[in-house]
């Protein structure tokens, strides 16, 4: 099986993420938003305690959680090829944008 992984870099609101889709897409490839991943790790340190909602953050116990899968954070590619990010059973997708 070949593993194929592209990253695409450039400054913010450049059109990296419409262009990583359509070229997903067009590879038949799945697409993982790194974006969506760190938002996904903020939303589960604001919903744990770990990041106060002042900024304040844990960064040790994060790190912990994260080490020991105690932050259950999955990816998944649906029928139509659209990606979602979940948080334990929650899809979050929608609430990270």
């Amino acid at each position: 099986m070949l593993n194929i992984i592209i990253a695409i870099d450039g400054s913010s609101s450049s059109g990296k993420g419409t262009f990583a889709k359509k070229i997903a897409s067009c590879l038949g490839l799945p697409h993982l938003d790194s974006g969506a991943v760190y938002r996904a790790v903020t939303l589960y340190g604001l919903r744990s305690g770990r990041i106060a909602w002042n900024g304040d953050t844990d960064f040790r116990a994060l790190q912990e959680d994260l080490l020991h899968e105690k932050a259950d954070i999955s990816f998944v590619v649906d029928r139509r090829g659209d990606s979602h990010i979940f948080l334990g059973d929650d899809d979050v997708s929608t609430e990270i944008r």
